[in-house]
C-alpha cells in the first residue's frame, strides 16, 4: 500500500501483524486503529514477459546478416578484423537489443498495487538488477 515504504518487505516493518479475519498486514496507529501496510491475496499472477525470446525473434535476421558480412570481411583479410572482435561486436549488439527490449515493454501492465509499491509502471524495471545482469561472454571452444 502507499503506507509501506517503497521496496519494504514485511520483515522490515516493526510491529507488523495480521489482524484476525482481515486480509492485510498492518501496524497499530497508536489510537486503537490500524494502518494497512500490505494487502494479502490468495494468488498473484505474474504474466510472461519474454524479453529474451522476443528480442531474438525480432533481431535474429539482422544479427545473422551482420555476422555474414563480418565473416566475409575477415576472409578478405584487409580490415584488421579478427574472429574475436566479430564475436565481441555481436555480443554487444545482442546485449543492447535485450536491454532496449526490457526498457520498451509496457504490457501486460503492472497491477496498480505493484505500481504504487515501486513507483513506476515499467513492468521489467525496478531496481536495475535485471538490466545490469544482461551480459555476454565470448569463450574459446
Amino acid at each position: 500500500t502507499e503506507n509501506a515504504p517503497k521496496g519494504a518487505k514485511a520483515r522490515d516493518i516493526e510491529g507488523l501483524f495480521r489482524p484476525k479475519d482481515k486480509n492485510i498486514l498492518a501496524v497499530s496507529d497508536g489510537k486503537g486503529g490500524l494502518i494497512p501496510m500490505f494487502y494479502l491475496v490468495k494468488k498473484v499472477h505474474i504474466p510472461e514477459r519474454s524479453f529474451i525470446r522476443s528480442t531474438f525473434d525480432e533481431n535474429v535476421d539482422d544479427w545473422v546478416e551482420y555476422l555474414v558480412d563480418q565473416v566475409i570481411e575477415l576472409g578478405m583479410g584487409d580490415s584488421g578484423i579478427t574472429a574475436r572482435k566479430i564475436m565481441e561486436s555481436l555480443g554487444n549488439r545482442i546485449q543492447r537489443s535485450i536491454v532496449q527490449k526490457i526498457r520498451s515493454i509496457e504490457s501486460p501492465a503492472n497491477s496498480p498495487i505493484t505500481i504504487a509499491r515501486k513507483g513506476s509502471s515499467s513492468p521489467l524495471e525496478d531496481t536495475g538488477h535485471l538490466i545490469d545482469a544482461v551480459r555476454y561472454k565470448v569463450v574459446n571452444v
